[in-house]
């Protein structure tokens, strides 16, 4: 073959005998349920009424992966070997849960919530959440709440039929060193175990929230909360790249070796595979502040303006399953992606009868990431960071509603055709940018048009 100039008609039709046309797989899954409330304010308190609402749920999943012969069999080259297909999986869940709310006086109130879910495959877990509300002044509210969450692996991470690609090229950092063999150090790629993991672990939460809401002037609201979320067992796919910078930690349970070689003095075997299924990989923690504030201007002969702005600061960021660096922010190649310490959202929007028009922008604060250049060719692992960029793109809108039920817009997004800032990106296969993070599409026209029947 030559890919730099016709080839003859017996070459071509070599080429279009080793084309796979035709569906490749047929991957489907099924999530069917129903639900029941009932709400009453069943009697009466000095403070005012308790509101009670109860009810329970039930649903059925089912996840089922047919692949065509051609990957069942392995034969495409540079694929991820035989890949075969998965017979219908599933999984019942029944829900029963009840809310109370509860006027303690006429200006405090607590909200008491639990839940109960069983699994088919899990059993049970209960999870309650407690929340209280002090209306301190006309124009002052102090809220706060705490409680329990739980989330169970999916289908997908626990059964699907399991495949082995090739890692990234790295050097064995046991057999490297000493042996100095091109099949140790010459950055050789080893057979990767990628799909479900039978034998997850469900995700648990504890989270926590204080905050307030403050009226201090006409047209003016302002809000403050404080959060702290805490995940433990945290569902992810341990990334090839902490698995060599942290080989002690993560080798007895995602390197498996071929048996050692007795000429070789008791040195362990070749690599044989890396795992690259899910897992349960320690905690994950973060902390931060929600703020939001609102101004309404008042009223004009030309229409009427109102600002916002809806912002997050991450104040701590903190996860044991991988190498972190930087100012309590977590530094990793994998997910969560990016984590900016600030991001917000503002707008300023104009109204004056059916029409209306708003000017916004969505903000990120530029943050570290690993360094590509600095990449050990050892190990594998980075050993130096490098910055990104901050993120910012306006958008505009505008909106005609003078016809009863209608609503009619056109905006533009990206007004300044922003490109993402330059990022290494290794979150997914993207490279140049990070989709975690921000959005290589450039400027975009769109028109709005819907129609509401009351």
């Amino acid at each position: 073959m030559n890919p730099f100039a016709p080839n003859a008609p017996a070459a071509v039709e070599q080429l279009r005998a080793a084309q796979i046309t035709g569906a490749i797989t047929d991957n489907r899954a099924s999530h069917t349920g129903a639900e029941l409330k009932v709400s009453s304010t069943p009697w009466e308190l000095p403070a005012g009424g308790l509101a009670v609402a109860v009810g329970l749920e039930g649903r059925r999943e089912e996840l089922k992966q047919v692949n065509a012969d051609v990957l069942y069999s392995g034969d495409v080259l540079g694929g991820s070997g035989p890949s075969p297909s998965l017979e219908p999986v599933t999984r019942r869940v029944g829900s029963l849960f009840a809310e109370a709310n509860v006027p303690l006086t006429r200006a405090l109130e607590a909200n008491l919530a639990v839940r109960h879910d069983r699994y088919s495959d899990f059993g049970g877990t209960t999870n309650p959440k407690f929340t209280l509300r002090w209306q301190a002044d006309r124009n002052l509210v102090l809220r706060g709440s705490v409680g329990t969450g739980f989330r169970a692996p999916t289908l997908s991470d626990l059964f699907v039929p399991n495949a082995y690609p090739v890692t990234s090229a790295v050097s064995d950092p046991v057999r490297c060193p000493v042996t100095g063999a091109p099949s140790d150090c010459e950055e050789v790629v080893f057979r990767a175990k990628t799909g479900g993991n039978p034998d997850l672990k469900p995700e648990k939460s504890r989270q926590l929230n204080v905050g307030l809401v403050a009226d201090p002037a006409p047209g003016l609201s302002l809000a403050l909360d404080y959060y702290r979320v805490r995940i433990e067992d945290i569902i992810t796919i341990v990334p090839q790249e902490a698995i060599f910078t942290d080989y002690a930690r993560w080798a007895p349970t995602h390197v498996f070796r071929l048996p050692p070689d007795p000429a070789e003095g008791g040195l362990p075997g070749p690599i044989e595979s890396v795992i690259g299924t899910p897992w349960n990989a320690g905690t994950r923690e973060t902390s931060g502040y929600d703020v939001d504030i609102r101004y309404r201007f008042p009223a004009a002969a030309w229409g009427r303006l109102a600002a916002s702005l809806s912002g997050t600061y991450v104040a701590d960021y903190k996860a044991s399953e991988f190498e972190a660096a930087g100012a309590g922010i977590v530094i990793s190649s994998t997910a969560p992606g990016a984590i900016a310490r600030w991001r917000h959202y503002a707008a300023l929007d104009w109204s004056f009868g059916a029409w209306g028009a708003t000017l916004a922008q969505t903000f990120q604060l530029g943050h570290d990431e690993y360094d590509p250049l600095t990449r050990d060719p050892v190990t594998g692992a980075f050993t130096g960071l490098r910055r990104v960029g901050s993120y910012s793109i306006v958008d505009v809108q505008a909106r005609y509603t003078g016809i009863k039920g209608l609503t009619a817009g056109v905006g533009i997004r990206n007004l300044l055709d922003r490109d993402p800032p330059s990022s290494y990106g290794t979150t997914t296969f993207q490279r140049g940018y990070d989709p975690s993070y921000a959005d290589p599409r450039g400027r975009m026209v769109y028109l709005t048009l819907g129609y509401a029947w009351r």
